[in-house]
């Protein structure tokens, strides 16, 4: 073959090499723009939906708030206070996504939760007072929730309106126009509205939802154990972990004292090269308390990909490792590759949702993301009536007539109280209802965040 062969055959190659080269990159942008598109969507529905849901319920709340004031029917007055408590509960007890851009999620923390929160306590006291006619005081204080209202429906009317669905919107959130309108909104609004601040009656009231509880170190009558002793049990107990023993490689790096479990070890678990995880464990008793990835070490650990059965046996095997109570499962939650197991204990039968142990793992590189004990010890020894009041056939008729039932109603314990666990549907974002199983009153919802 001569050279000109050569040269033109190699042409021809390489010319093929960069058309494939191109079309691979062709095919690689258009991939990423549709992943990007996607995202910019999402972004744009969750705000959207942040700004309706918002609104919707500041103007609810307002309608039930001017109907108080403008009633001198003390049952008429009743009832819309009771139907602006539920409606301010509401807001208040929602598991809040993250909204984007970041100015939503200040105003959502420094405004909107702080005064979804005092509005709500301050109604539960006057639905609890159940008093003929408001003071003068209360009335002031109800005035103060509308100033709020009347300040912020407007404005999300038009963020909503105009920002959000006006014609210049695409696929993605116009944050800059966003960003100002919320700015303006913040700037108007007191930042911690002193609803009840200083009303004798409503502090008492908060003391008997929320009595003193004298802090008491849970592990105070455990022995003490030396410094060799806890890195020993650290060590074996990670071994669950490594796929390669050797990569084990324990090193104390100081501790800390927290009013709860007293002294504690903070000690790496790492072979230099590889992700560290940081381990907390009590020096009383010896108790592990959180693990998770320490932020000042590699992170190169990649066991691979793993299914939700598989991330759940290791979840499993670290629980069992620990192995200081017999848990159950209770629920798991996936929220993009990271799936979170949550393990309870039960108490006469019933599950203990409030002495909790929750494991974070990865499935996008089958690796451990957190483990936290301190919910179970924190709730473990306390006390809870397990005796039912009342049946499941009482509970079902507490439900909403809009609401459907979709399975049996379940006892558990939770947040103190033994409750009915109820799972409905017919409400969007509304899970289930709980019912208290001694009183058979309704004393809360499960809502599903925006952002699963």
């Amino acid at each position: 073959m001569n050279q000109a062969r050569r040269i033109k055959i190699t042409t021809i190659l390489i010319a093929f090499l960069l058309i494939g080269i191109i079309i691979y990159g062709y095919m690689k942008h258009k991939e990423l723009k549709q992943e990007l598109d996607q995202l910019q969507s999402e972004k744009l529905y969750n705000t959207r939906m942040w700004a309706q849901l918002q609104m919707m319920n500041t103007e609810t709340l307002d309608f039930d708030l001017a109907n108080v004031l403008a009633s001198d029917s003390a049952a008429y007055r009743r009832k819309y206070l009771k139907a602006a408590y539920e409606s301010a509960s509401f807001m208040t007890n929602m598991n809040w996504f993250n909204p984007s851009p970041t100015i939503l999620y200040d105003f959502q923390s420094n405004r909107s939760e702080p005064f979804w929160g005092q509005t709500a306590r301050y109604l539960g006291y006057l639905v609890d007072d159940s008093a003929e006619t408001l003071t003068e005081v209360q009335r002031q204080n109800v005035l103060k929730m509308r100033n709020f209202i009347l300040k912020t429906a407007p404005a999300l009317h038009q963020i909503n309106d105009s920002v959000l669905y006006g014609p210049h919107v695409k696929n993605e959130v116009p944050s800059e126009e966003l960003s100002r309108r919320i700015t303006s909104l913040t700037n108007e609004l007191d930042s911690t509205p002193s609803i009840g601040d200083k009303e004798p009656l409503f502090n008492e009231y908060l003391y008997h939802l929320n009595p003193y509880q004298p802090q008491v170190k849970l592990f105070k009558n455990e022995e003490r154990m030396h410094k060799e002793e806890l890195q020993s049990k650290v060590e074996s107990f990670m071994n669950v972990l490594w796929k390669d023993k050797r990569d084990n490689q324990i090193t104390s790096r100081g501790g800390g004292v927290t009013p709860d479990f007293g002294d504690s070890l903070d000690i790496w678990s790492g072979n230099g090269e590889k992700l560290f995880y940081k381990v907390q464990i009590s020096v009383a008793g010896g108790h592990i308390l959180r693990i998770y990835p320490a932020e000042d070490g590699p992170n190169k650990l990649d066991h691979g990909k793993s299914t939700k059965a598989e991330a759940i046996k290791l979840a499993q095997s670290l629980v069992k490792s620990w192995g200081e109570a017999p848990l159950v499962i209770d629920h798991t939650i996936t929220k993009g590759t990271l799936l979170n197991v949550t393990f309870v204990p039960q108490v006469g039968g019933v599950p203990d949702t409030d002495a909790n142990v929750d494991v974070t793992i990865d499935t996008a590189t089958g690796i451990l993301q957190y483990f936290d004990t301190t919910g179970y010890y924190l709730k473990r020894d306390r006390i809870v009536n397990t005796k039912v009041g009342i049946p499941p056939e009482t509970a079902l008729k507490q439900v909403n007539a809009q609401l459907k039932v979709t399975d049996r109603p379940n006892l558990m314990i939770r947040k103190g109280k033994l409750v009915y666990s109820i799972p409905v549907k017919g409400f969007e974002q509304v899970t289930k209802v709980y019912v208290d199983a001694q009183t058979g009153k309704q004393v809360d919802i499960e809502y599903k965040s925006l952002d699963h």
